[in-house]
């Protein structure tokens, strides 16, 4: 992930485009044990400033407590099985 991550914020320091648009992570929704490990490391990797939770309560809770610098909002699901969606803005 952190390659990942250095090749996201170079792509962004050499386009002003791509700085201004931000960056959407889909996850994959596992929120227990190693997944949730999986989750804090690509908030911290990447610097998300914003993460969108979708009908959790105990992660939004986890993630408020780990995370209070950064907005953690709660999300109804519209039918999706989507747990998860991370979205970053620079």
């Amino acid at each position: 992930m952190s390659l990942r991550g250095r090749g996201c914020f170079r792509r962004m320091d050499g386009n002003q485009k791509a700085a201004a648009s931000g960056l959407v992570v889909n996850t994959c929704g596992w929120t227990t044990g190693v997944g949730y490990d999986l989750l804090r490391n690509t908030i911290r990797i990447l610097r998300l400033d914003i993460v969108l939770v979708m009908e959790d309560d105990k992660l939004l809770h986890d993630l408020t407590q780990d995370f209070p610098d950064i907005t953690v909002i709660k999300m109804k699901a519209s039918g999706t099985p989507i747990h998860l969606l991370i979205y970053f803005t620079v």
